[in-house]
């Protein structure tokens, strides 16, 4: 297959999953209304699913993202939302207020940051606009004057533990942590994507930075697919779902590993 009749049929496919992607977490939200949960709830765990829909739509509009130097980054935070989301849901009436307040503090903490900067004569630029977008934002969720700020972690856990607590270590272990190295750019990213061996042996095999070819990598559209369907399901299994609608994901999966087939079957030929 030609490279454009490659990227050809990876638009097909992931217009075919996005618009069931699509029809699939608007199922859900029409299913479960704020009044079944209350409000807080409603919004925290809508939110995080929101997100991770989100984030796997955007691979599938913007395939040129499926490289190891934006892939990974984009799938850490969504395994950090599935951690997330499995363990709110342990105990969904004080975690979702406990997530919600916590960024309600956040935003709070760079209001101050903001108002500081504003009254420093080094800085000429005029934040007003900013303080005033930022005010109402936290007003309109809580009177500011009765907003804590904590600058701990929001559960007050590690997401290690958040990770056990929530019967996902595996999720932690395999991908949770290898994607961790390229979202903080660490050594062992850096290593693999960003240097190669000098080729000449005179000079004690030291590395020198490249900037290297990203290659289109489609496993990581499949990842996310399956991070958001995961999420789903927690969704589904919390509120007691029973959904009709046909899966994104296996159909993307289908159409994948349909379309590696074939290529090693022309491959053997």
């Amino acid at each position: 297959m030609s490279e454009s009749d490659f990227r050809n049929e990876l638009h097909r496919i992931c217009k075919g999953y996005s618009d069931r992607l699509t029809k699939e977490f608007d199922s859900r939200i029409e299913n479960v209304c704020c009044t079944h949960s209350g409000h807080e709830e409603y919004e925290v765990l809508g939110g995080i699913l929101s997100r991770q829909v989100t984030l796997a739509l955007q691979f599938a509009h913007h395939p040129s993202m499926l490289n190891i130097h934006i892939g990974p980054i984009v799938l850490r935070s969504m395994v950090d939302s599935y951690i997330t989301l499995s363990w709110i849901i342990l105990d969904s009436e004080e975690r979702c207020r406990k997530f919600r307040m916590y960024g309600i503090g956040q935003e709070k903490l760079f209001l101050e940051h903001i108002k500081s900067a504003q009254e420093d004569e080094d800085y000429t630029f005029d934040y007003s606009a900013v303080i005033d977008h930022l005010e109402q934002q936290i007003e309109s969720q809580r009177r500011s004057e009765l907003t804590e700020v904590d600058i701990g972690s929001w559960s007050g856990k590690s997401t290690r533990d958040m990770a056990n607590e929530a019967k996902c270590m595996d999720v932690y272990r395999y991908a949770y942590f290898p994607f961790s190295a390229a979202t903080h750019g660490m050594w062992n990213h850096i290593r693999r994507c960003n240097l190669i061996p000098c080729s000449n042996p005179l000079h004690g095999l030291h590395l020198i930075p490249k900037i290297l070819p990203s290659p289109l990598i489609t496993d990581f559209l499949y990842r996310a697919a399956k991070y958001a369907r995961m999420s789903l399901d927690l969704i589904d299994n919390h509120y007691g779902l029973q959904m009709d609608s046909e899966s994104a994901f296996k159909y993307l999966e289908s159409e994948l590993f349909e379309e590696e087939g074939q290529e090693s079957d022309e491959s053997a030929e």
